[in-house]
This record gives C-alpha cells, structure tokens and sequence, in this order.
C-alpha cells in the first residue's frame, strides 16, 4: 500500500467522518481505529475492549474497509454472537460509511444451512403426502411469498420451527450443482456471493464451523479466512465450547423423530415416512423393486421405530432417577460408569446406539434402492432425504457414543436431568489449543473487542482461555474507556443486610423494597437475576402488587426475549425479570430504563460439570481456581448487567446490588474496581431505595415519586391490600 494506513484512518475521521448527520466525534474511537489499522498493517493481533460509546463498531470497520480499497487481499471476516449487531453493521453502519468513503463495498452475511429455504423441497413437500393440512395450508402461503418475488431467508418467512425444519437447505440432502434449482438457490447464490465480497458478516458459530471444517482437513466455510474480525469476543470461550463439543438431549432427538414419522396417536399422520410410503405405492417401479422398498419402509424403519423412541426414553428415565431434582446436572466419568447406577444407564444406552445404528442402516439401504431408480425423477429427490435421514441419525448416534465413553481427560462429560430437557453431554475441557492451533495460527490479522474483555485493567484471563497466550509476540492490547459522563449519569446502590442471595427468605426479604421502588419508578426497571428458581420467586412476590399499581411484569420465559424487549421499550409502566441472556446484549436507552436491579453477584454454579472440571485443573496447576476462573467470569458478568443502564450520553439512571458480599468480602474490590468511577451509596434497602430514588429525582429524570411524599406501607407482599 502506497501511504500508511494509520495515516489514512486518522484523516478519514478528521476529515470524512464529520459529514455523516449524527457523527459525535471521540477520542477514544479515533485511537481504537488507529490500534486496529496497525493490527492490519503488521499483521497482528489486537485485544481492544471499547466502553459503551465508543462507537467501536466504525472503529473497526472504517480501518478494515480502508484496508481492502487500498489493495488488501481477500475479504475481511467480521463475527459477532447476536443477529442484532450484524443487521446493526449491515442495516446502519456500512451504508453510512459508503458515501464519505466514495466506493462501493460488497458486504454479504454469511449463515448457516439452515437459514435458507431450499426450492426443491417447498416443490415435493406438497406431493409427498407426509404434511398436515395445517402444514399444507402453511407451505401454500410460503409460495404466495415466493410468487410475489419474496427472499428465501428463515427471518423473512415465519413458520413453525417443525415444519421449517423440512423445508429449510439441508447440507446432508442436498444435490448441488445436480439440483434442477442450483443456480436460484438461495443458499448457494449467497456461497457464489462471499467468493468476491469484501466484507463478510457472520455470526461466532459459523466461524466455529468453519474452524471444525478446517480442524479436520475438509475446506472451510469462509473463503479467504485471514483477517478476521471477532466482536462480543469475550463469548469466544463459551461458544468454542458448545460448538466444539457433542450432546444428546432429548428435546432434540425427539423433535427429529417427529421430523421421521409422526403416528397418528401424538397427532396427525405425517413426516418423512408417511409422505415415501405414499410416494412408494405409485411409483413407476417393477412390482418387485416397489414390495422391497415398501417391505423396508414397513419391517425396517416403521415397525422399529417406537423401539428407538422407547429405547432412549430408557436410557433418559434412568438418568432421571441418578440425578437430584435440585442438581439438575451431574460430572460423569469412566469410574461412574462402572459404577451399578451408570453402567444401568451405560448398557440402556448401548441399545440405544444399536437401534439408532440399525435405523440408519435401514435408510441407507432404502436410499441405495430408490437410486437404482435413476428414470424416477422425484425418486431422486427422495433419494436425497433418505440419505440424510441416515447421515442424521448415524450423526446423533455418534454423539451419543462419545457422550458414554469418557475416555480422555481432555473432555468434560455430564448428565442432565430437568424439567426443561435431559441428557448427555461432552466438550473440550480447554478450547485454548484447538483455537490457538485452527484459528488464530491460521489467520493474519485477528482483531478481538467487546465492551468487557479485562479485569483490572489486564486482558490476561482472555488470552488464556482462548488460546492467545502462545501468540504474544504478534498480540497487542488496548482499553478504551467509556466517553460517558458516569459520575453524573450513574448511581450505584448496595443493600447492606440483607440475607445470603441463596438462602430461603432472599426473595420475601428483597420483595417489599424492589415493589416500592418500581412503584416510585413507574416500571422502567430490569431485575437481573442468576437462576430461573429466584426468578420464579420474585414473580410470585412482586407481579400481584405491582399489577394492582397499573405496572406491567414481564418475565423470561413466558415468551421470546425479543417480544418481552419490544413490550418493555413500547409500554409506559413495565418492570422486566430476567436471568442470564438479560445480563448483557440488551439495548433500551433512554428513559424506558432508569434502573437495573441486580439480585447477586453472578458467579457460576461452582457444581456445573464443565466449571467443575476447570476448577480442577487449575487446582492440579497448583492455582487457585477462584482467583484464576470463577472470579474473572464473575467480574465480566457483572460489568455487561452494570452496561445495561448507560447506552447514550443523556440516559440517567441507577443500578441497585442486593448482595452485600459487594462490600463485605474482599473480592467486592474486583467487581467495585472495574466499574467505571460513578456515585455510590449502601446501607438497608428501605435507606438505599430512598437514596436512589432522590438521587433519579434530583438528577430530572421523570417519574420517580418524591420519598418524602410516599407512604410506605408496612404490610407483608402478597397480602390484602
């Protein structure tokens, strides 16, 4: 490149960033910018965690789209966890960068199989007999869409997630360059699309895809994969973890199964099944070739089948009765399954693997046979779907023998018991060395920024979780610190006195104070909590009287997080509980949300196999697993609740802690140190929700009820008004 890149960033923001409306300029984005053209420019890596306001997604994007202008080969890989930052990058950001930049980028996003409709089964589904008429009547509309010039993407199409299911492009099913609909597929339009894009966006499971691709000597995903940009990275752990692991639970394996064949004792007859049978029975076959493909259909697969489903039922029941119900999930090893209470489950789910196996081998041979029909056109496409009905089910019975043999100390295995799922589980005890060795080690340029990556100022506990210490020498780091005003826009409260957040009485205790204060505040409250047993609690205490106050509560788990955010935002007088997804990636600025209520110190449930299993092997390095593990993880947590509040320059608001552990232990100096510096009161509930509430009325934010003109009442939540 003929000048440096630095160079031209810093002009580009001094002198182009300034015409785009709206445009605030900060310092802070400026050096990020900066950090991150250098990163491109030596090809490096860089760490850059970038407060709330920086404005870190130009940061990174006016360098990397710089950087391809002027020459740089190959496309750049932004990846990001949320759906909701890419459609942000792609809706907003780029389009706003392209007029001062004065060229055209080709951005396009890059998704998985099955976020695409795939032409040729919304063709034969209708024909195959295996649909409801509800389904029919649902599959009708999605033609409508097609005929009337609609896209093929699942977000543009709203279906059940069954039938979805058997309509969405399939990797296992599909024909390719074969298909009579290859080149308007919608899948392999986009694929021909990223070989000349310039920016990629796509989420940190495909990238994890493409590293499991790769892994294992097979192409990747991602054409070019050699800069690379990761937003939300401190999710990197976790997701390498889920992804780069194997379960089997039974949600999944049944809802695949209705998928299969669905007898008409749990609904209507329908599925895979039901639909090739039918298709079986008119087939242009010779007599004997059709006997012996429906005699498989019959003996091989649908006399069987409720043998397979009872089989893993087996296997689950006896699951349930090892686990306690308040435990939920369980470490396995080799020794438990020795053990008689394992190795009951071990040999339940050894039939298991034999009928998943002799399944697979039923639709395997019903696939060869429909092949040998090569004048049947749709006996192709049927061809297809039976072999990847196979590939499925020889895939889950993989999984699922890994799940039993625990048999190196490298891998996490578990059981799973509850009310919402149960199961079996495996994963990498350390994702640090396949990330090191597949990603990082194959890339040039690795740019890694979220809003919370450090602890005290270090990224140490990063690098080491996800495998950046063997790469030092090409690492660099950088914090760029909030533009906010905190000291006038933020209080933080802590409730001293209060019992242990896990202890029996919390809830009852804590009830009384969060109803005045979202009372006082008229809604515009999140309650962070860490289990859904406290949440449960909460909304049995506090949805009665505030109810009786006009307010509405909104609770995880009664419908989907979007629908609950955009009832939050759009309604006056509404409180929002929510656990672990509600922690962070939630964005209402403005007064819509004045106060943030945190109901612990979100430590990890120190009894989860996978942190379990960590904390031991730090014990085994001779350190200490607290200081090393739980408390880092805490310490993040904690600072992405603390950043629901403060999104804009002009929010005020005050966040409000019921664990005192905050101030009375000594590791309430990590969780207190990196907070940005803002306002500070403790004392009991009753003091300190009178304190923030002044502290909001004094500050002009609208609504809150003065404290002096209040009459607290005294009687117990949930009784008589």
């Amino acid at each position: 490149m003929s000048s440096s890149l630095s160079t031209r960033v810093e002009t580009f923001f001094r002198e182009r960033l300034p015409c785009i409306a709206g445009f605030e300029e900060r310092p802070g984005q400026v050096e990020m910018a900066r950090a991150v053209a250098e990163a491109f420019e030596n090809e490096g890596f860089l760490l850059a965690e970038a407060g709330t306001g920086t404005g870190k997604s130009l940061a990174y994007l006016v360098p990397a789209l710089l950087w391809r202008a002027g020459g740089g080969e190959g496309p750049v890989v932004v990846a990001s966890r949320t759906l909701n930052l890419q459609q942000q990058l792609l809706d907003i950001d780029v389009p706003r960068l392209q007029g001062p930049l004065g060229l055209v980028f080709r951005v396009v996003q890059a998704r998985g199989w099955n976020n695409y409709l795939c032409l040729r089964r919304v063709q034969v589904l209708p024909r195959s007999g295996e649909l409801t008429p509800h389904e029919d009547r649902l599959l009708a509309e999605v033609n409508a869409h097609l005929a009337h010039g609609g896209g093929g993407l699942r977000s543009e199409i709203p279906l059940e997630e069954a039938l979805w299911a058997r309509l969405a492009c399939d990797s296992m099913a599909c024909g390719r360059q074969r298909c009579p609909f290859f080149d308007r597929c919608f899948f392999f339009r986009e694929r021909r699309a990223l070989e000349g894009a310039d920016l990629i966006l796509t989420n940190h499971a495909l990238l994890l895809s493409d590293l499991a691709l790769r892994r294992e000597g097979a192409p990747g995903i991602l054409p070019g994969l050699e800069r690379l940009i990761l937003d939300e990275a401190h999710h990197l752990e976790e997701a390498a973890t889920d992804h780069l692991g194997d379960r089997f639970l039974r949600s999944d394996f049944f809802r695949f199964l209705q998928q299969i064949y669905r007898p008409r004792a749990l609904t209507e007859e329908g599925g895979f099944l039901a639909g090739l049978r039918l298709a079986l029975t008119s087939a242009p076959l010779s007599p004997e070739s059709r006997r012996q493909l429906l005699d498989q259909v019959d003996q091989g697969l649908l006399t069987p089948l409720p043998a397979l489903g009872g089989a893993a039922e087996e296997m689950l029941g006896l699951l349930a009765e090892r686990i306690p119900p308040e435990v939920e999930k369980i470490p396995v090893d080799e020794a438990w399954f020795e053990s008689a209470p394992g190795e009951e489950v071990r040999r339940a789910g050894q039939r298991l693997l034999e009928r998943l196996r002799e399944a697979a081998g039923s639709l395997r041979e019903i696939a060869e046979g429909l092949g040998e029909a090569a004048d049947w056109e749709a006996g192709q496409g049927l061809k297809l779907e039976t072999q990847a009905f196979s590939q499925r089910l020889e895939s889950i019975r993989q999984a699922l023998e890994r799940c039993l043999t625990p048999d190196s100390l490298q891998r996490v295995h578990w059981a799973e018991s509850s009310t919402r799922d149960a199961g079996l589980g495996a994963v990498p005890l350390d994702v640090g060395p396949q990330l090191s060795e597949f990603l990082f080690a194959k890339v040039r340029t690795a740019i890694l920024t979220s809003a919370t990556l450090s602890i005290r100022g270090s990224m140490n506990f990063l690098q080491s979780r996800v495998g950046l210490e063997a790469h030092q020498e090409r690492l660099k780091t950088l914090v760029v610190t909030s533009p906010f005003d905190f000291h006038s826009q933020a209080l933080l409260a802590v409730a001293r006195g209060l019992p242990d957040p896990g202890s029996a009485d919390f809830a009852r205790r804590v009830a009384p104070g969060l109803v005045e204060l979202v009372q006082a505040m008229q809604g515009r409250t999140f309650i962070l909590v860490t289990s859904w047993r406290m949440l449960r609690e909460l909304e049995a205490l506090l949805e009665p009287p505030l109810t009786r106050a006009g307010i509405e509560v909104l609770c995880q788990g009664r419908a989907d997080r979007s629908i609950l955010l955009n009832r939050f935002r759009t309604r006056k007088r509404a409180v929002l509980l929510g656990t672990d997804s509600f922690w962070e990636g939630v964005d209402v600025p403005g007064e819509a949300l004045s106060c943030v209520v945190m109901s612990r110190l979100p430590f990890r449930v120190p009894s989860d196999p996978i942190h379990q299993a960590r904390s031991n092997r730090l014990s085994e390095a001779g350190e200490n697993p607290f200081s090393k593990y739980h408390l880092p993880l805490a310490v993040m947590k904690f600072r992405q609740g603390f950043g629901r509040l403060i999104r804009t320059a002009a929010d005020r608001g005050v966040v409000l802690v019921l664990d005192g552990r905050l101030l009375s232990r000594s590791y309430g100096r990590a969780f207190l140190s990196s907070l940005p510096e803002c306002g500070r009161v403790e004392g009991p509930l009753e003091q300190v929700v009178e304190d923030c509430l002044e502290w909001l009325r004094t500050s002009g934010v609208e609504g809150p009820a003065s404290p002096n003109a209040k009459i607290r009442e005294h009687r117990e939540i949930g009784g008589s008004p």
